[in-house]
């Protein structure tokens, strides 16, 4: 009988100790952090309701920093959602931080910044919610391979798997427009409109859209280059840049003017995203010197089409990738040290600013008609 209790009174203490120290592990950083998110989000709304709102909107972003760090706290000391030792997949291996405990962290600081952002009503919060739901986004990406994608170079499948971000991003962008909250739905669409062309973007690395589509200008490249796949990334990466020019004149035409913004990136970004590729593919001095022409020419009908679209980017774009062209070809064939090469460059300055000054003049002709 008494060995029983010896037993029981063991298995007490026991049991007592593990809560204990379970206990101790949660209230101490609680203690830590906890009052101090606790404070910062008290001051928020204090200083939000006395008007002085930039002072609470920073003090709001502030708690909103520290959850995850609360919350990650939390999971070391309670051993929650721990992946086993050599589990794989995950994110972080060999790490404290499982792929379950980033997306709970990620959910929890998203819907919180949420909660923050309709009851601020602020653009700064609203774009911490936006970026939160992407972080959120390459957290469940990463259950899927997202860390092998990563180290064997597949930027396709991240493209692919991240892809459904951008209409989540549009839905919560309308459906913030129709319930009249304006400073929601301006981040959550120029997001959009972002992460649209940095996945495309990545999709056309390696020459991999072209093959998805089925297509292929491994003819039109020289049999020995450094990269064989590069032909195909730059074509992929050039049509991409009309692709975003066509998705913006699009959202001009028929979107709200809440979606200007995300159309007003997408504009800015098309030339760049057409000239960058090929002035890379003529850098490398691999290929005929047929695309070095081929790139002055792309460069001044884009610098050019900037009178008729009234695009500033797209004249930024033509005149420096002119410039940047005609270095190319000089360098390409050794003229720098021809003083023909000089006079030539003195003739093409001037026809440029004598096109410009009669382009100009043409406009204040027709504002006068008007």
């Amino acid at each position: 009988m008494a060995l029983f209790s010896d037993r029981r009174g063991s298995l007490l203490y026991f049991v007592a100790s593990r809560w204990y120290h379970t206990v101790q592990g949660i209230v101490r950083p609680v203690a830590v952090l906890g009052l101090p998110f606790v404070g910062l989000n008290l001051a928020a709304r204090h200083l939000y309701r006395r008007e002085r709102k930039a002072v609470g909107v920073a003090f709001s972003l502030a708690a909103v920093a520290l959850l995850p760090l609360l919350l990650m706290i939390l999971f070391d000391e309670t051993g929650l959602l721990v992946a086993p030792r050599g589990a794989p997949g995950q994110l972080f291996p060999g790490s404290a931080v499982s792929n379950h405990q980033l997306q709970v962290t990620t959910f929890v600081a998203c819907a919180w910044s949420a909660v923050l952002a309709l009851s601020t009503e602020t653009i700064a919060l609203s774009t911490v919610f936006a970026l939160l739901t992407f972080v959120l986004g390459v957290s469940i990406a990463a259950d899927f391979g997202l860390r092998s994608w990563l180290e064997n170079g597949r930027w396709d499948l991240v493209a692919l798997h991240l892809s459904p971000l951008v209409p989540v991003f549009a839905a919560l962008g309308a459906w913030a427009e129709r319930t009249a909250r304006p400073w929601l739905s301006r981040p959550l669409y120029r997001g959009g409109a972002i992460l649209l062309m940095i996945l495309l973007e990545l999709l056309a690395l390696d020459g991999r859209e072209f093959h998805s589509l089925g297509l292929s200008l491994a003819a039109w490249s020289p049999r020995q280059v450094s990269n064989p796949a590069l032909l195909d990334t730059v074509a992929a990466m050039a049509v991409n840049g009309v692709a975003f020019y066509a998705a913006a004149a699009l959202l001009r035409r028929h979107g709200t003017a809440i979606m200007e913004g995300a159309s007003g990136l997408l504009f800015a970004v098309s030339p760049f995203a057409v000239l960058q590729p090929v002035a890379y593919l003529v850098r490398t001095g691999e290929y005929s010197p047929r695309a070095d022409w081929m790139y002055l020419t792309l460069a001044l009908a884009i610098a050019f089409l900037s009178e008729r679209r009234q695009r500033k980017s797209f004249y930024y774009a033509g005149l420096l990738n002119t410039g940047a062209a005609l270095f190319l070809i000089a360098d390409h064939r050794h003229w720098f040290d021809r003083p023909a090469w000089g006079a030539i460059l003195i003739v093409i300055g001037l026809a440029a600013l004598a096109a410009g000054f009669l382009l100009d003049r043409r406009a204040s002709r027709r504002r006068l008609v008007r």
